[in-house]
């Protein structure tokens, strides 16, 4: 349990006995805060509630490695509860906001494939986070923008970015999106009226993060080291075996040892750069020329390309950051005419991508059971019922992919025991191999399907069914 539970709990702890400008700065070898300020602050929350119930749990210093059943059934109960009241409250609002063209069956099918999406329950629930309240959040902030609430959609947004700093995997489509609209309004209704909404949401967004800053502005040094600890620059380029694209080609190329790692900093920016912008900027061009913003399947796109690039090509990635462009994929499962199968395939690559973070916590069965039922319930019809779009190739492709990924967690459950001095992360680095191939090949499948497939369904709050504009 010394790992993520133990993290989750040693932040409790030091929240509720120390001072917030020491939050930061308190013995960071041992599961040092490295979360904004709203991680901060529903730790707090929660070890106040937890030194009420038994001061035992989050004791400074004394609690560490505290594991027994009733803080373990606590702190099982407080993901739970974060879960509940923002993620998949986001959920059932999406599906009841968003896609009111679907029939109830067709709405209810979303809503479970949602709730029955391995990789978030897995990783908060087995592995323990709170990656439901970021996620959460961020559909939230979807569900509002789409409503034409742009100030508190980016509200929603500045929270999701307080609570967890990976959701700058969403920044670049969100900014795009919000300075399209603001675009469009000034097209339509002279410089003024854009500019006046543009200040809005600019106004909104400093004082959201002002608030959520506010007890570190007394002091630039605290302030600094609150940046300091969410963006660690030092640590490296990429975290463990992650299935993206400098981890793969380090099999063939040890950029690590090439490249300083400020260099690393610029070539991963312009890298992620130049993977976000095509999908971004069409997003802001359709917003420019169009007033429907109930539409959220263009948004929910280049929500899933943008962040999908992240994790392919930015800075510090972790396995558990599949799950940002995870999101967005599941919301458009629903779209049953449109990317369906990707999104099956997508949530089946990723659960394989994490199978090593998963395996060392215990949860090899419940992944590969979890994986399975996905399939069994919705992913397996998606790529070969009737009405499926995925080709003859793309049907070929998967099975490929799924046998292959079934070999390969055979292999690192009964062969890897045998030992490969010269490789002893074989089976891991295949993992992310291919995992990042499949993940690649699927940014390009939704980049084209945004940029190019018009004849794509969408999910709209309108009376009709309408394409993509």
């Amino acid at each position: 349990m010394h790992g993520d539970f133990e993290a989750q709990r040693h932040w409790l702890e030091i929240t509720t006995h120390l001072p917030s400008n020491s939050w930061y700065r308190y013995d960071l070898m041992y599961w040092g805060l490295d979360y904004p300020p709203l991680t901060a602050y529903h730790s707090w929350l929660l070890g106040f509630i937890a030194n009420k119930i038994n001061p035992d749990w989050v004791a400074l210093d004394a609690s560490r490695g505290y594991e027994s059943d009733d803080l373990k059934l606590f702190m099982r109960y407080t993901a739970l509860i974060t879960d509940l009241l923002i993620n998949i409250s986001a959920i059932i609002a999406f599906c009841q906001t968003c896609c009111k063209t679907r029939s109830r069956i067709e709405r209810n099918v979303l809503l479970f494939v949602a709730l029955i999406q391995p990789g978030l329950i897995l990783i908060d629930h087995g592995h323990f986070q709170y990656n439901s309240a970021m996620l959460g959040f961020t559909l939230w902030s979807v569900i509002c923008m789409t409503q034409r609430r742009f100030m508190l959609g980016s509200m929603f947004f500045c929270l999701a970015l307080g609570f967890k700093q990976m959701a700058l995997y969403y920044s670049m489509p969100i900014f795009f999106y919000l300075l399209g609209i603001s675009a469009g309004e000034a097209k339509r209704n002279g410089i003024s009226s854009g500019v006046k909404q543009l200040a809005l949401i600019g106004v909104t967004v400093i004082v959201t993060f002002g608030t959520l800053f506010a007890p570190f502005l007394t002091s630039l040094e605290d302030f600094l080291q609150v940046i300091h600890r969410i963006f660690p620059v030092g640590r490296g380029l990429y975290e463990d075996k992650v299935a993206n694209f400098w981890c793969a080609i380090s099999v063939f190329v040890k950029v690590k040892k090439l490249f300083p790692v400020e260099t690393l900093v610029r070539i991963s920016i312009l890298a992620t750069l130049l993977a976000v912008l095509p999908t971004s900027i069409n997003l802001f061009l359709a917003n420019l020329k169009s007033v429907d913003t109930a539409n959220p399947k263009k948004l929910l796109l280049t929500l899933l390309n943008g962040s999908l690039a992240f994790f392919l090509f930015s800075f510090q990635v972790h396995e558990k950051s599949i799950l940002i462009p995870l999101m967005p994929a599941t919301m458009l499962l629903g779209d049953s005419d449109g990317v369906a199968w990707e999104g099956s395939v997508f949530v089946t690559t990723a659960m394989f991508s994490m199978y090593p973070l998963l395996r060392r916590d215990g949860l090899a069965i419940p992944t590969v059971v979890m994986t399975i039922l996905f399939n069994i319930l919705y992913g397996w019809r998606a790529l070969f019922g009737p009405k499926s779009r995925a080709g003859l190739f793309v049907r070929f492709l998967a099975v490929a992919s799924y046998l292959l990924f079934a070999t390969l967690i055979f292999c690192e459950e009964f062969v890897s025991s045998v030992p490969l001095p010269r490789y002893p992360d074989l089976y891991v680095v295949i993992n992310s191999f291919v995992s990042c191939c499949i993940f690649g090949a699927l940014y390009l499948r939704y980049s084209y399907v945004q940029l190019f497939d018009d004849g794509a369904v969408v999910l709209s709050s309108g009376k009709s069914k309408e394409k993509i504009q």
